[in-house]
């Protein structure tokens, strides 16, 4: 039973797909409106049209690859995984940095006393309390970010 349902299944597809392959042809009609199909009425000057449906061609046959040319393959692979091994270090060596840089402030900040800091033109304002503790809410924060 589930075989004549398959094998018309199948027929229904491949008589789906037979038209996208036919000859078309372009023809005017007696309205003067311009017609496409793949069978050309009789007596009516048609025009072949090229299909613009491509087939799916194999790639090329490439030459196989000389020794030569897999020991450069190779060489340039072990280069390219040693440059992002070396990019990953100094990305964990930045955070290393950025994680003791933030452990540092939040410290100096927990300690207490009068907190300074210094405008571009060198002179010096002291925090507040609220400052103070923004100060201290964003070392936290950083120190939580980096040290992870």
């Amino acid at each position: 039973m589930k075989f004549p349902l398959t094998a018309a299944l199948a027929l229904a597809a491949m008589s789906v797909a037979l038209p996208a392959a036919a000859q078309m042809y372009k023809w005017v009609d007696a309205s003067g409106r311009v017609q496409y199909s793949d069978n050309p009425p009789a007596g009516v000057k048609t025009e072949a049209i090229k299909s613009r449906v491509s087939s799916v061609q194999a790639p090329a046959p490439t030459q196989p690859e000389s020794t030569a040319d897999k020991e450069q393959a190779f060489r340039k692979r072990q280069a390219d995984a040693e440059g992002a091994a070396k990019k990953q270090d100094q990305l964990a060596q930045q955070s290393r940095e950025a994680c003791g840089n933030a452990r540092s402030r939040l410290a100096g900040l927990e300690a207490g006393g009068r907190q300074v800091r210094f405008d571009p033109s060198g002179e010096r304002h002291y925090l507040d309390d609220q400052q103070i503790a923004q100060e201290k809410t964003q070392a936290q924060q950083d120190a939580a970010k980096y040290c992870n």
